[in-house]
């Protein structure tokens, strides 16, 4: 079983995860996850960070994904009446 995706996905896909990213990413570090409160210096902080990364990477994916099957899904809705 092979997992692909549309080529509207694949075509949009670049364009607008940079973005997603960024937006989570701050919103993350700023408000969500309370970085501004632990330290730099340990080894575990490090850790903590990386991984908050690969988690907004993964939800900013996912959000990318939908962002896009919902623009197709309008986009083909206004096509045909």
């Amino acid at each position: 079983m092979e997992l692909s995706l549309p080529e509207s996905v694949k075509k949009y896909y670049w364009y607008l995860f940079p973005i997603t990213m960024i937006l989570m990413t701050l919103n993350a570090a700023f408000y969500g996850n309370e970085l501004q409160y632990f330290g730099y210096y340990e080894l575990e902080d490090l850790g903590r960070i990386i991984f908050i990364l690969l988690i907004k990477a993964f939800e900013s994916a996912l959000i990318t994904i939908l962002l896009i099957w919902l623009y197709t899904k309008m986009k083909s809705g206004y096509k045909n009446p």
